[in-house]
């Protein structure tokens, strides 16, 4: 009975698509913290190193997949719906701490080419900052869309202005 109403409650979230005001503030706020990260890089704290042949390869495509995935689980399926009036945000918070973990317990199973990052303080951090952004956007929309929409273009931002290598499991595995 709970999978089929968790089900349900992910097809409700897939199928609405917020309005033109959503999407235009998740614009200014990802332009934001892409003015954020040029400003670390011009101060010196977080060096741009770009990998434009992740851009332009299939890391899109990878980014894609791995985007619909964990927000379809940690916002679709973890992240109980808000009470009648009540923005629950303990349920965001451990939506978020669990998103946040996932990615450095992946590598207890394989070694992604990011495994060098996923134990250190700052990308569990971002990861945790990421989910509750991501929590917050899904509970106020009623819709995935834009945490899919947050989190692949966030990765794909990291990803190529940092060079952090990236590859989805079946890549990692062959690769080892």
């Amino acid at each position: 009975m709970e999978a089929k109403s968790s089900l349900r409650r992910l097809a409700e979230l897939y199928s609405k698509l917020p309005g033109p005001a959503v999407w235009l503030r998740l614009a200014a706020g990802l332009l934001g913290l892409l003015a954020l990260s040029w400003l670390l890089d011009r101060l010196g704290l977080a060096i741009w190193h770009p990998d434009f042949a992740f851009l332009l390869g299939l890391g899109p495509l990878a980014a894609l997949g791995t985007s619909l995935a964990e927000e379809s689980l940690f916002r679709g399926i973890l992240l109980p719906p808000p009470r009648e009036g009540r923005a629950d945000l303990r349920a965001a918070a451990l939506s978020s701490f669990v998103f946040a973990l996932w990615h450095p317990f992946q590598t207890f199973f394989y070694h992604p080419l990011w495994e060098a990052y996923a134990w250190r303080w700052w990308f569990l951090g971002g990861a945790f900052l990421l989910g509750l952004a991501c929590a917050r956007l899904t509970l106020a929309t009623r819709s995935l869309w834009p945490a899919i929409v947050l989190h692949l273009l966030v990765s794909l931002d990291w990803k190529t202005l940092y060079a952090i290598p990236s590859c989805g499991l079946a890549p990692c595995v062959l690769y080892h």
